[in-house]
């Protein structure tokens, strides 16, 4: 008799516990994954332009929610391109990440405008920064 009661116990306290989880995943969907990179372009030209442009790309990458994440860049019709960034990130901790316009085979990405990808890892959520854009200027100045 006491071991059905325990049995009942336990799946009680799954049954609570996974109605738990459920709610917090819910939570994290609606929650603001991403404060920086904003609405943004920035401009830079890996082959120089006379002082003009930055030879990278430089921009702030700060997250909600810590953990493992993959920060690449993809072209406009989300093709990956680079990555830019494997690494823990903590969370509300900015990360000062650049890109120096070269693709992962290593060679230079045409001029163009770039997205930034940004991987959640561990809960495989993958999202693209909303209104930033890497606007790559080729030639020289």
């Amino acid at each position: 008799m006491r071991a059905v009661a325990l049995s009942r116990l336990a799946f009680a306290a799954l049954v609570a516990a996974s109605v738990g989880a459920l709610f917090y995943a819910q939570a994290l969907k609606r929650k603001t994954l991403l404060l920086t990179p904003t609405s943004a372009t920035i401009n830079f030209a890996p082959a120089g332009s006379g002082g003009r442009y930055d030879r990278q790309a430089h921009f702030p990458v700060r997250l909600t929610v810590g953990g493992e994440v993959v920060v690449s860049v993809l072209t406009t019709d989300d093709r990956p391109l680079a990555v830019v960034a494997r690494r823990r990130f903590r969370e509300y901790q900015t990360q000062k990440l650049h890109w120096t316009g070269v693709e992962s085979s290593g060679a230079l990405a045409p001029p163009g405008y770039y997205l930034l990808q940004i991987e959640l890892v561990k809960t495989g959520q993958t999202f693209i920064a909303p209104g930033f854009r890497l606007h790559l200027i080729g030639g020289s100045g």
